[in-house]
């Protein structure tokens, strides 16, 4: 295909919010896409795109492996952690890629979550994320706890930025000192 980009005004995201699965999945050219307010992504929807940036804040569900095979992503914007806005406590970054954490593309650098709701990130939420360099957590407001190993084997990782905290946050319990090359966890 030589779809390159997807542009879906606000105005339209009234009607339109859900893309279904395999909607725009091979479309290798596309490397760019807005979607609006769109609030479900179907399983395998953007599978084997050229997709370098993508900022799906509006959603509320990401399907199954939505972004397998996205080989050349660079930066995400994100609503949540896993694939669903409503169940907090089960998200693993990696499952929007596939199976397991091995299908992250290795371009992929940059992650921010724009959940404002969540407060908790579960154990192992970002275990393995290749040679993602930094991960915003900035707009996670709601924030109190971070399970074991979240951030754990992450041989790239040198930023986490939290948002200010009410509660303290265990040290121990985010296994942060296992990221050995980890240089800063920035809070407020």
């Amino acid at each position: 295909s030589n779809l390159v980009t997807v542009s879906i005004p606000t105005v339209l995201t009234t009607t339109l919010t859900f893309i279904d699965s395999y909607a725009l999945a091979n479309c290798s050219s596309l490397t760019d896409i807005n979607l609006g307010n769109i609030n479900h992504i179907g399983d395998y929807a953007f599978m084997n795109c050229g997709l370098t940036v993508v900022d799906i804040s509006s959603a509320t569900e990401i399907g199954v492996s939505a972004f397998e095979g996205c080989n050349y992503l660079q930066s995400m914007t994100l609503p949540f952690i896993g694939m669903s806005l409503t169940n907090h406590n089960s998200g693993y970054f990696w499952e929007i890629f596939g199976d397991d954490y091995t299908n992250i593309p290795a371009s992929l650098i940059n992650i921010t979550i724009s959940d404002t709701t969540a407060t908790t990130i579960t154990s192992f939420a970002f275990e393995f994320c290749g040679n993602v360099q930094t991960i915003n957590l900035t707009a996670m407001i709601a924030l109190t706890e971070i399970g074991s190993w979240a951030f754990s084997s992450n041989s790239e990782l040198s930023t986490v930025l939290l948002p200010y905290l009410d509660s303290q946050v265990d040290a121990e319990s985010s296994d942060q000192a296992d990221s050995e090359s980890s240089e800063q966890l920035s809070l407020g």
